[in-house]
């Protein structure tokens, strides 16, 4: 995942350009562009092209985190529902048949202090090939959200063959 950092300010957001950044001859509006919303951002800026682990100022009502599941097409969103249950169990996210993603209570900390996933499809999707390419009898992974992106918590195998000899 690409990391970026996102300055969040009350009535707009705005990308925190990499200190080698500050030294490129460009356009202070280039630099210090200023985006509305996290959906008009993302759309000038084309970011769902690829997976990104986005740093913000916080996120203690997981506002952000919702909005930036949204983008990506993916129906999960944390509500107090889910927070008041997370003492009890982990939450399981089903992205697509055989991937699963795990929220546990150290991935909803990471998001509260504002390290965001910002994962495409195609990203999640990588994840199960790079396994199967390791593993051919992978057929089902689980992953949790760290501080470096997801993680592969657990693989299930397909059963091998009982009547081989």
């Amino acid at each position: 995942m690409i990391k970026i950092k996102i300055r969040k300010w009350k009535s707009f957001y705005q990308i925190v350009p990499g200190f080698y950044r500050l030294n490129i001859d460009r356009k202070d509006d280039e630099i210090h562009a200023k985006y509305g919303t996290l959906e008009q951002m993302s759309k000038d800026l084309d970011l769902t092209r690829f997976s990104w682990l986005i740093y913000t100022n916080g996120d203690k009502d997981f506002f952000d985190f919702n909005i930036l599941q949204k983008i990506n097409n993916f129906k999960f969103q944390i509500t107090n529902e889910i927070l008041k249950n997370l003492d009890e169990l982990n939450h399981e996210d089903k992205v697509t048949k055989n991937i699963t993603i795990i929220w546990d209570k150290t991935a909803i900390k990471l998001i509260s202090a504002g390290i965001l996933p910002f994962a495409n499809l195609e990203y999640f999707e990588d994840l199960l090939i790079l396994e199967q390419s390791l593993n051919p009898n992978v057929y089902e992974i689980k992953i949790k959200f760290r501080k470096k992106g997801f993680e592969i918590f657990e693989r299930n195998e397909t059963p091998g063959n009982m009547f081989s000899l």
